[in-house]
């Protein structure tokens, strides 16, 4: 059991609520269930919670890596503009000059940022594209600025948080956040606590995902259903969240006949799995 002292991590108030109605296990340390859920998530050990860990840490670092990334694109873009020279041809008269390999160079980098942040499927890789296409009677400075502009709406939307990519790893860092709580109810031994906040991850998760279908938000049954249909997964992924929900509602009803320890155990770690893949 993880040694209960006081500290800044607090699970929800919902999950305090519940221990506190389940009463404290007589191992715990003087001062109650309030002071036991002071816990840091820091102090829990155990090989998922170290794994759940270094999840949630290479989040942070892809999110800054992308960030970054954009920074430095942006700069060379900044380099590539002080390139620019004025030409003169007769067909053309002057016009502006940026080298053409420099600019390739640079649009190559920033596709693949824009893949990697947003998708290609996203309005912002597909603008791009379309940006970098040559248009009659425009000089390739035209283009390049053409390029900047729909580069600097998405280092805008990516810092803003408005790509679904990012909104999925905030999330899913969220969903960590919670099962680091219940992990710790678990190992302090309230059971049934640690499985009603691992369930609220499992609903708010589905919830997530059937906004994001425009599926009605419903029970988890429903929505489990309904996003199953709609393609967010297959029946075998059905057939676990099902599964999943079961153990839920039973410790939200306070059956606890209906579970074990281990149940509880393997509910957490797959409910992790399931936000993983979900979310990431």
């Amino acid at each position: 059991m993880a040694s209960l002292t006081s500290g800044d991590s607090r699970p929800s108030a919902g999950a305090c609520h519940y221990v506190a109605r389940q009463g404290a296990p007589s191992s715990l340390a003087e001062g109650g269930p309030e002071k036991a859920l002071c816990l840091s998530s820091y102090q829990t050990s155990g090989g998922v919670k170290k794994g759940r860990m270094l999840s949630g840490h290479l989040k942070g670092i892809r999110m800054r890596i992308l960030s970054g990334r954009f920074d430095e694109l942006y700069q060379q873009l900044k380099q590539l503009e002080s390139t620019e020279t004025k030409k003169y041809s007769e067909y053309r008269g002057n016009y502006r000059h940026i080298e053409q390999d420099l600019i390739l160079n640079w649009s190559v980098k920033v596709r693949n940022l824009l893949s990697n942040a947003c998708g290609k499927d996203s309005e912002h890789y597909i603008s791009f594209g379309l940006a970098e296409e040559p248009q009659s009677y425009e000089d390739n400075v035209d283009r390049l600025n053409r390029m900047k502009a729909v580069f600097l709406a998405a280092q805008e939307d990516f810092n803003g948080g408005y790509f679904n990519s990012v909104r999925n790893l905030i999330q899913a860092e969220l969903a960590d956040d919670e099962l680091d709580q219940a992990s710790v109810l678990f190992e302090a031994g309230y059971i049934a606590a640690a499985a009603v906040v691992a369930g609220v991850v499992l609903e708010t998760t589905l919830r997530t995902l059937s906004i994001r279908r425009g599926i009605p938000i419903g029970s988890i049954d429903k929505m489990n259903a309904e996003l199953a249909k709609a393609g967010q997964y297959n029946t075998l992924v059905q057939k676990r969240v099902t599964a999943l929900a079961a153990v839920r509602n039973s410790a939200a009803h306070g059956k606890s006949q209906e579970y074990s320890a281990e149940d509880v155990a393997a509910f957490i770690a797959e409910i992790e799995r399931f936000v993983g893949d979900q979310l990431s």
